[in-house]
């Protein structure tokens, strides 16, 4: 059995990009896996209000979704 296990999974909230290239090496990693176990580093579709905290207040796109589908992530 085969695990990836990953994390800080991150594509910034931008409405303008219709598009994101994604590097067949990690495709075909994702793809020969029987698992793929990734952290999301932020919650999906913002912007949201930031919130007080150290370090940056991050949204994530509803990309990372389908993104996340074509790399196998459980």
């Amino acid at each position: 059995m085969k695990i990836n296990i990953g994390g800080d999974y991150f594509i910034p909230y931008q409405d303008h990009i219709p598009h994101i290239e994604i590097d067949p090496e990690l495709i075909d990693l994702g793809q020969s896996c029987d698992y793929s176990i990734v952290n999301f580093e932020c919650p999906l579709g913002g912007p949201y209000q930031p919130i007080s905290k150290t370090g940056p207040n991050l949204s994530g796109s509803k990309q990372m979704l389908e993104i996340a589908k074509q790399l196998r992530i459980n």
